[in-house]
């Protein structure tokens, strides 16, 4: 009996010291507003920390507004912004229930004996997002990237606006990207990142190929090349000619016109392996002796209408007057003309001096070179006239080159060589018997020392003085006549010297003469 309730009493001690352990575990642990001392969340202690506390820390850490992410395309970023930006914000309700509920759970568990003996536990944190679908797909869009979507080009043979020629254009691959595609590629790429754990403050996304939903481009570049090629060897062979299409030279002889344009010259052109072309030197000189034969004067027979209306032949031989296309240098520039791709009007290339500077015309229009102005000296009937522009400005009696000495004048068709005033004649008297040196006002030459000057020591003029009287070879005048023709004459001007002819004979010249 003493044995029972010895034990009876030890079990009631034993059970007051465990209600009074539990009572003070109790008011110690279930009471704590803190986590139990041990406990961890995700291996980081939290011994002591309530769930107020930890939900505002965690919030902050998980503030998406301070995590960038970057969308690269290559090695190049197109889009870029903060993870808040693309939709996702920590759910700051919700991490502060996570907190609460796990404090109720180990609440809950300290009346489990092995809960209570642990004491703490590491709990697993659960991150808490919220996503906005607007947001996001706001952002992510392909209109939202820095690089322009383009379409795929085709390969194709093209002549742009301004160019004469084929150009092999396209073939390359464009971005266009399948937007469902993108932001589902986006989304998941996101969602993984916040399911691992840790997000990082920058986070970059590379657009994978299959985003992408631009073909490769169609056409054959090798075969398109050498289309390309061949078409434009043929234009270059076309616009080679057609460039000169636009050349042309406009011959003027006074208001009479001669026209050399490509219905002419388009038979002379060729066109070598590098484009080049090449005109036919033999017709263009052909084409220049042509232009000569046409309208040349000068050492041309030509028929003269005199002032007594007789018509004189002088043969091409005393013919020095007139003009004459000078052959190289016409056909040179032709060549030039024609290289220059354009319209050209111009007189042709004469020869206009001789050797000493001398003109060879005056005028000319078409094969009309005296144009109405001429001196005119008749030594039979020892007469000269002078017109000008068609007009008789003077005629007079003259005495011309002695006939008894030989020194007659020279006939023929002579520019006016030069005039001066005053000038001192000089030459060798009839026979050797000396010199002369006479001075002269006006003093116009027309061939090898012979010229028209004044002779105020003659008191006579025409009639027979000449053939026993007569000058060196010169034309005398009287001073008036000498100085109204100086003044109103022209260097250049033509002087037609003529006998005429005997009355059996046929049209033609008569004498030779001797220069003075």
């Amino acid at each position: 009996m003493k044995t029972k309730f010895i034990l009876v009493f030890f079990a009631f001690l034993l059970l007051a010291g465990i209600f009074t352990g539990g009572y003070h575990f109790y008011r110690h642990y279930a009471q704590q507003p803190a986590f139990l001392e041990g406990t961890q969340i995700d291996g980081e202690s939290v011994e002591g920390k309530t769930p107020e506390e930890l939900a505002r820390k965690y919030t902050g850490i998980l503030d998406t507004s301070t995590k960038k992410v970057e969308i690269l395309e290559g090695k190049d970023p197109v889009l870029s912004g903060s993870l808040y930006e693309f939709g996702y914000e920590c759910d700051e309700l919700a991490v502060k229930a996570f907190f609460v509920r796990e404090k109720y759970e180990q609440i809950r568990n300290i009346f489990t004996i092995i809960k209570a003996l642990t004491a703490g536990t590491n709990i697993e944190f659960k991150k808490a997002y919220t996503f906005n679908q607007e947001s996001f797909e706001k952002m992510v869009s392909s209109r939202s990237l820095s690089v322009e979507r383009v379409e795929t080009k085709d390969w194709e043979l093209i002549i742009p606006e301004g160019s004469r020629l084929y150009e092999l254009i396209g073939g390359t691959k464009g971005n266009m990207i399948d937007e469902e595609a993108f932001r589902i590629y986006v989304k998941e790429s996101l969602d993984d990142v916040i399911a691992e754990g840790t997000i990082p403050d920058q986070l970059s996304l590379t657009i994978p190929e299959e985003v992408y939903i631009s073909k490769e481009p169609v056409g054959d570049p090798e075969a398109l090349k050498a289309e390309r090629d061949s078409k434009n060897h043929v234009l270059r062979m076309k616009y080679a000619i057609e460039d000169y299409q636009a050349s042309s030279i406009t011959y003027e002889f006074g208001s009479e016109i001669q026209l050399l344009d490509f219905d002419t010259f388009g038979s002379w052109l060729s066109v070598g392996e590098d484009y080049q072309v090449s005109v036919d030197q033999e017709a263009a000189m052909e084409y220049v002796i042509g232009l000569k034969r046409k309208y040349d004067t000068q050492y041309y027979s030509r028929t003269f209408k005199t002032s007594n209306g007789l018509e004189i032949v002088f043969p091409e031989g005393l013919c020095e007057y007139g003009y004459r296309i000078n052959q190289q240098a016409e056909f040179e520039q032709l060549l030039a003309d024609l290289d220059a791709k354009k319209a050209v009007t111009r007189e042709p290339v004469y020869v206009r001096t001789n050797e000493y500077g001398n003109p060879y015309f005056l005028a000319r229009n078409g094969k009309d070179d005296i144009c109405g102005t001429y001196i005119e000296v008749n030594i039979t009937k020892q007469h000269l006239w002078f017109y000008k522009d068609g007009r008789l400005v003077v005629e007079s009696d003259v005495v011309t080159g002695r006939v008894s000495s030989q020194k007659e004048t020279q006939t023929g068709v002579f520019p006016l060589a030069f005039k001066q005033s005053p000038r001192v004649l000089t030459g060798e008297e009839a026979g050797g018997s000396g010199t002369y040196s006479t001075k002269v006002n006006y003093w116009m030459a027309f061939y090898e020392g012979q010229g028209l000057h004044d002779a105020p020591w003659r008191g006579a003029f025409g009639g027979n003085i000449y053939q026993t009287g007569g000058s060196h070879g010169c034309v005398n005048l009287p001073p008036a006549v000498a100085k109204t023709i100086y003044e109103n004459v022209e260097v250049g001007t033509a002087i037609f010297l003529y006998k005429e002819p005997e009355p059996a004979a046929a049209a033609g010249t008569a004498g030779t003469g001797t220069a003075a």
